[in-house]
């Protein structure tokens, strides 16, 4: 159902538009019974030119694997099903609905081994591009870690090693192109 974006990723694929913190797929972002349905859907109308096992043959390229995650990863969900309802089926898209075409993608998601949770992926593009697919899990920090001594940041400039933890206030100061830092 998806390939390569025609037009590449979008310029703000790996960061959110207003600095946030969004979801991402590993996040348990669809049910069992929804990748069940998109299996079904996937089997009837995406299945004969991405394989089986969604290796992709011919124009249609691999829904999982290294390829897939490389060319996805960083995109928001509501974009992936934008794509996928402009150009999918090869045979006659747009013939999906939004709701088939998120079941669809619950489907793929599942088969790339994303955990399932106990919300169906909806099929609303503003809640969609609240999720993020991200082709290796995030590492999450525990609070045991957070409380740990901050590892200093250190940095050479005009000669000059500056070292910092995270956990120093500081003080912005733009001179030109430049921008200094001063801990309070």
């Amino acid at each position: 159902m998806m390939g390569w974006p025609a037009a590449g990723r979008p310029q703000d694929a790996t960061r959110p538009p207003d600095g946030s913190s969004t979801r991402s797929v590993w996040d348990g972002v669809f049910t069992k019974e929804q990748a069940e349905r998109g299996h079904e859907l996937y089997t009837a109308h995406c299945q004969v030119c991405h394989g089986e096992s969604l290796e992709g043959s011919g124009p249609a390229n691999p829904l999982s694997g290294p390829v897939f995650n490389g060319n996805w990863d960083g995109v928001r969900l509501g974009d992936m099903l934008d794509r996928m309802k402009a150009t999918m089926p090869m045979s006659k898209p747009g013939s999906l609905s939004r709701q088939q075409l998120a079941d669809v993608l619950a489907f793929v998601l599942s088969a790339n081994r994303f955990p399932a949770g106990e919300t169906e992926l909806p099929r609303q593009a503003e809640l969609l591009n609240e999720i993020r697919f991200l082709a290796t899990k995030p590492e999450k920090q525990s609070r045991v870690n957070s409380q740990k001594e901050p590892t200093p940041n250190s940095q050479t400039v005009w000669g000059v090693k500056v070292v910092m933890t995270s956990t120093q206030l500081v003080r912005t100061t733009r001179l030109g192109s430049w921008e200094l830092e001063i801990g309070n």
